[in-house]
């Protein structure tokens, strides 16, 4: 019902309309729309949303990591992008995030304190997201009257990595850990 994209070109609205109008040429007129965002930032890749307003409705305004307003910016190249939803049947409203922390590439220089350290080049910008990201979500939550959040898209850490430790820190529950079995979950250091 809700689809989060990431590293989609970040040139105005036309390639999330693009998508938007094959799959309706699909599925259906109307089946999906997209969430307008605030604020696409300034790399050349972004984050989307898309949705179907039969399943449903927007409540309020998407909300992004934007420079003027909120200070979390400076950490966030992408910016995370939050909807508020409400089922169209009723029910709890839930705010959805889509993000794309920094990747694990191209590392700084030995020294620096975003050099490898065993969890991948730029963990501790990654891990100050994460933490941001929770602060954000409460704002957003408050606002829109949501009484949930689900954080979707890449973070570039797995579990038990730093950024995934700030989430649950920030009262968010990892879904593989609690939903899958242990040995249903997978990691890139894999199972025994």
């Amino acid at each position: 019902d809700i689809l989060g994209l990431v590293e989609l070109e970040n040139t105005d609205d036309t390639a999330i309309q693009h998508l938007r109008d094959r799959l309706n040429a699909t599925l259906g007129p109307g089946t999906y729309e997209w969430v307008r965002s605030p604020f696409n930032g300034q790399d050349t890749i972004r984050v989307a949303l898309l949705y179907k307003p039969g399943r449903g409705r927007l409540v309020g305004s998407a909300h992004a990591t934007d420079p003027s307003p909120d200070q979390a910016y400076t950490v966030f190249k992408r910016p995370s992008l939050a909807q508020t939803f409400e089922p169209a049947g009723g029910g709890p409203r839930v705010t959805i995030a889509v993000n794309h922390f920094k990747s694990k590439g191209s590392c700084p220089a030995e020294g620096d304190p975003n050099a490898d350290q065993g969890q991948g080049c730029w963990n501790r910008l990654r891990t100050e997201q994460a933490r941001q990201l929770g602060r954000f979500l409460d704002q957003v939550r408050r606002a829109d009257g949501s009484t949930h959040a689900l954080i979707i898209g890449d973070l570039n850490a797995y579990g038990g990595e730093d950024p995934i430790n700030a989430l649950e820190t920030a009262g968010f529950v990892d879904l593989i850990e609690d939903r899958l079995p242990p040995e249903a979950r997978y990691t890139y250091f894999g199972t025994h």
